[in-house]
């Protein structure tokens, strides 16, 4: 799960540090010295199986990694955390190896969380939280997230005949998972899914014990030292049952579950296996907690550097700037202003990134000077300058070959296309792969149904679809061009502006009017559409909505 919000709070570097590294930038600037969604089950086949024991990487299912999406960027982010199957290798060293870094990480993730809920968190608090999380990760799944299994490819771990239970804490895909939560293959995001429901059941727990409410546990109870355990406990059944809360204090058919964790709780012996207590996990759990593109990029020890190339800044506004490699004799530099932005720079995999504990239009305003640093507010101009053959939003394309159709990226299957005549508008896109440029355009298959399909990467730009000019009769209209006639259907008008910009008004446009487009722009990070239109010898300009994170037209304006 990763959490795609644009706010970012990155790790601080010191002031000495920040200091310098902000003027080394400026002088080379210079040429100087939601829980409740609901959840999308894919049920995919476990490719080379293997399914040989209940120990630590060797928990239920292991299958291909990606058949359960793209695993690319997961194998070199988390590479400290993937368990060596192969048999030279498969030992206690090995388990001392994993266990030492996944408690690092762990521990790093559970107290980033409870900060995050509870700002003056004292360090028993995060402890023992950091402490339930690993009890649970060790019940769940035996610490088993990936792996390389004994044919060396990588693997994640799945339980349940469908696969629908992954991952180190058995996220359930049918009953707890959403796809802004946990896409199975990314551990931070099955993790704090796993802590979310947790948090979110001890919360209940105590609250339902003051109101009465709470029949397994007492008032008394709560004030006792033997509390913390109970109330786990509790928590864990409602974690595994659903809902059953006290489910660990009754005699039933789903005794077995409780009896079970709580002999892992007491007698689990995984402690042993760590080698390092105070281990510092190497991955930035704070950048992923939000959102980052540019996490699995590691921090240079030095951050102090006058050569920036191969370099991400990374600021606290959730703005990215790099050195453009094609002007890297002159060293410019290109920033944009959110993530959805940076997606396309097109980073090294050798490149460093440097978190940046400052804002990046107020530190290029105080310094004065940067006429060579570009920064990009416009998604479109800085991905069709940097991906190349993308079709951009509003634009058309056709297939040259059988694609699937998804409901989102990484989602289930709805439907499969095959290359005709039909041309599709491209009503968003994303960008993924640093370097390999692999998008994907979100399409309308229907008047009612949308889906996103691989368009291919860098090697491959026009082997799967192509760009073409102009729609055909049967394309469906979700983005007005050139041409397009409209009629408003916003309630009280629109307003007309004097240009782009929105910041003159000079008339209205009342509900029911009828305009023709001579031009959109599409415009901003969530592609904000902006129609020219000429009414009685007047030039104007209208907001009709945007295509991200849902096309809003409608709510604007109607195609006719």
């Amino acid at each position: 799960m990763k959490k795609f919000r644009i706010e970012m709070q990155l790790t601080s570097i010191s002031n000495h540090s920040l200091s310098f590294t902000l003027g080394a930038l400026l002088c080379l600037s210079l040429f100087c010295t939601e829980l409740n969604a609901s959840p999308i089950v894919v049920f995919p086949a476990c490719n080379h199986r293997e399914n040989d024991g209940a120990d630590v990487g060797q928990a239920s299912n292991l299958c291909d990694a990606d058949v359960f999406g793209n695993s690319s960027l997961s194998e070199v982010l988390y590479k400290d955390l993937i368990f060596s199957r192969n048999e030279s290798k498969n030992s206690y060293a090995e388990k001392e190896k994993h266990i030492t870094q996944l408690f690092a990480f762990v521990k790093a993730s559970a107290t980033q969380f409870i900060l995050k809920n509870e700002k003056n968190a004292s360090k028993e608090r995060i402890q023992r939280f950091a402490d339930d999380i690993l009890a649970i990760a060790y019940h769940e799944s035996r610490f088993t997230h990936y792996a390389y299994g004994k044919d060396t490819r990588f693997k994640l771990m799945a339980a349940d005949n469908r696969l629908v239970s992954r991952g180190l804490m058995q996220i359930n895909q049918s009953f707890h998972a959403s796809r802004s939560r946990d896409n199975s293959l990314d551990i931070f995001g099955n993790l704090t899914l796993g802590m979310e429901m947790i948090y979110s059941n001890e919360k209940y727990i105590d609250e339902s014990i003051e109101n009465g409410n709470m029949t397994c546990i007492t008032k008394k109870e709560k004030q006792s030292i033997e509390y913390s355990d109970l109330r786990l406990r509790a928590a864990w059944a409602a974690y595994n049952s659903g809902s059953h809360f006290c489910r660990f204090r009754k005699n039933d058919q789903w005794s077995a579950n409780d009896k079970m964790f709580l002999q892992d709780l007491v007698k689990g012996d995984w402690r042993k296996y760590i080698t390092d207590e105070n281990l510092q996990t190497k991955i930035d759990v704070t950048c992923l907690d939000n959102g980052d593109e540019f996490c699995h990029l590691p921090v240079p020890k030095d951050s102090r550097m006058t050569n920036y190339t191969e370099k991400v800044l990374i600021y606290s506004d959730g703005s990215s700037c790099v050195v453009d490699p094609q002007f890297s004799s002159q060293q410019r530099i290109i920033c944009a202003s959110s993530l959805r932005l940076s997606q396309c720079f097109g980073v090294k995999s050798s490149s460093v990134k440097i978190n940046m504990n400052a804002d990046l239009q107020n530190t290029f305003l105080e310094e004065g000077n940067a006429k060579n640093i570009k920064i990009f507010t416009d998604r479109d101009d800085l991905c069709s300058q940097r991906v190349p053959e993308l079709i951009k939003v509003g634009e058309f394309l056709k297939l040259k070959k059988t694609v699937h159709v998804y409901d989102e990226i990484d989602g289930k299957v709805i439907a499969s296309l095959k290359p005709t005549a039909q041309v599709y508008q491209v009503i968003d896109y994303t960008v993924r792969g640093q370097e390999s440029f692999e998008r994907y355009y979100k399409i309308a298959i229907s008047r009612n149904q949308f889906g996103y399909i691989n368009g291919g990467t860098l090697k491959e730009p026009k082997s799967v679809v192509e760009k073409v000019e102009a729609p055909s009769a049967t394309t469906i209209m979700s983005i007005p061009i050139k041409g397009t006639k409209l009629v408003v259907t916003i309630q009280g008008g629109i307003k007309i502006y004097s240009d782009d910009s929105k910041k003159t008004i000079i008339g209205q446009l009342p509900q029911n009017a009828h305009i023709v487009a001579d031009d959109v722009k599409i415009k901003s990070s969530d592609n904000q559409m902006v129609l020219q239109f000429t009414s009685n010898n007047i030039t104007g300009f209208i907001y009709v909505g945007r295509t991200f994170p849902k096309n809003t037209l409608n709510q604007y304006v109607r195609i006719e």
